[in-house]
């Protein structure tokens, strides 16, 4: 009896399972239908996969876990990490490394293509990653072996080309498309008009091309949805959304050197202008006690008539010496600024997973060089306006009582001013000492960090070969040949 009544709980516990699933079942939308696939069983076109990855997936995290996973030669679960990655980041190393993962787990079309995508966008200027290139040029010459390049040409641009069914982008598609060995059916079609299809079958390692013409007549009174054809030069359309750089990366040196050379004229027309200075002091001196009290220099004669000029020339190339260290100091700060700007307008286009270090730590030199180097100019402008008032009235001084200048109680209040004057000034010209040199350093560690970033260092300053040690390989081996993928927390 007892054992008849838990037969009956558990049946009815089943049933109520059962209806909750059935309700739930019943709440969720349809499912998507299945991407169009081969005679393989397997989508065809890589980006155009199922879409199962989760909402808002950050792909940089998935990329590292891919690459994880990959190290431990767990490549279908690396797999399925890239492909929800490389849905939100087409970048060219992400693709390389999941054309590479895709080519170990013998989904040669699907690889090729990656890899052919990866070859199209890979920077060819920087040095640092020949070898991986190499790496990947061969991983995508073995793919190529195993699968047929379609090279299809389509007599109107515009028009939208699927293999199998599936899309791949417009005509003129720019590079072969890679599909198994077998039949495919290759379509072009342009709204408002007839559909082009063509039937072909190719053998591994072969090339197909598909000619498909779209009858150009128009129908009465409507009209074709025709993509202009590309501009001549411009650079290729990406269907797999990958981003170029908005400038060369070497563009970065020119406010960078504008900025030194701004510093270099701040420093040394600072110097200059304090040297004269001291020999407007020193004239003066000498013009008066010849003279004594009076306007000696309104009609020198004799040596004073020789010293007057001097110090006049002295006057102006103290006053352009001084504007061009506030001058200097300006185009260093202002050059800091723009270099700044392009640095963020560049980190835009770059790829996170290949970030050396994280990006906002330019803020920090950036910032405090371009503030440092306008304060810089900031204060030996004020620092010039006291020295021009400071020059004036010692030359009112001279010409009332001569050479006894503050020795003589008619002045007292000029001197008490120029005394006042000369404390702020110094504390004027310390500050803004103070400022060129930290803004000076500013621009050189900015410099070496965008030195470090291209190159892919670490700010620790590793050297290379620590780097190639550090360096994990993401496939141990492949085959058995032993060969590493790529991908790896440097690159």
């Amino acid at each position: 009896m007892s054992v008849g009544w838990r037969s009956v709980a558990w049946g009815v516990v089943a049933g109520l399972v059962a209806v909750g699933m059935t309700c739930s079942a019943a709440a969720q939308p349809p499912p998507r239908p299945a991407p169009p696939e081969s005679e393989h069983g397997r989508v065809l076109f890589p980006w155009a996969d199922r879409d199962d990855c989760p909402e808002g997936a950050d792909a940089v995290a998935l990329a590292t876990e891919a690459k994880k996973l990959g190290n431990e030669e767990k490549f279908p679960e690396a797999y399925e990490k890239f492909r929800c990655a490389y849905k939100n980041l087409k970048s060219f190393n992400v693709s390389a490394n999941y054309g590479i993962v895709e080519v170990a787990l013998k989904k040669y079309a699907d690889g090729a293509n990656h890899l052919a995508k990866a070859l199209r966008d890979w920077p060819r200027d920087d040095v640092k990653k020949r070898d991986q290139l190499a790496f990947v040029e061969k991983k995508f010459a073995e793919a190529v072996q195993h699968v047929v390049a379609l090279t299809i040409e389509v007599n109107l641009d515009g028009a939208q080309l699927k293999v199998d069914g599936v899309p791949i982008g417009p005509s003129p598609l720019g590079w072969p498309y890679y599909v198994d060995p077998g039949r495919h059916v290759v379509s072009a079609r342009i709204e408002r008009l007839p559909t082009a299809e063509s039937e072909v079958t190719g053998e591994a390692g072969g090339t197909v091309t598909v000619a498909l013409t779209i009858p150009n007549a128009l129908p009465v009174g409507d009209k074709a949805s025709v993509a202009p054809r590309p501009a001549e030069g411009a650079p290729e359309a990406d269907t797999a959304g990958g981003r170029g750089r908005p400038f060369p990366p070497a563009w970065l040196a020119l406010p960078l050197g504008a900025a030194a050379v701004g510093i270099g004229l701040g420093f040394g027309m600072r110097e200059r202008a304090s040297s004269i200075n001291h020999d407007i002091s020193n004239l003066q001196d000498v013009i008066w006690s010849r003279s004594g009290p009076g306007r000696a220099c309104d009609a020198p004669t004799g040596a004073n008539a020789t010293d007057c000029g001097t110090m006049s020339a002295a006057y102006s190339a103290f006053d352009g010496n001084a504007t061009g260290s506030i001058a200097g100091f300006s185009i260093a700060s202002g050059a800091m600024a723009i270099g700044g700007a392009m640095l963020i307008a560049d980190l835009l286009h770059d790829d996170p997973s290949e970030r050396p270090f994280h990006p906002g730590l330019f803020a920090v030199p950036v910032v405090l060089s371009t503030a440092a180097l306008a304060a810089a100019a900031g204060l030996d402008a004020r620092d010039l306006a006291l020295e021009r008032g400071f020059q004036n009235r010692t030359q009112g001084m001279y010409e009332q009582v001569g050479p006894e200048l503050c020795r003589n109680p008619a002045v007292a209040a000029d001197c008490m001013a120029n005394f006042s004057d000369d404390q702020t000034r110094a504390s004027y010209a310390k500050a803004g000492l103070a400022m060129g040199i930290i803004g000076g350093v500013g621009a050189v560690a900015t410099g070496a960090m965008i030195l470090g970033y291209t190159l892919g260092a670490k700010p620790s300053g590793q050297t290379e070969p620590a780097r190639a040690k550090a360096r994990p390989l993401l496939l141990p081996s492949i085959g058995a040949r032993g060969e590493g993928l790529v991908l790896s927390g440097w690159w």
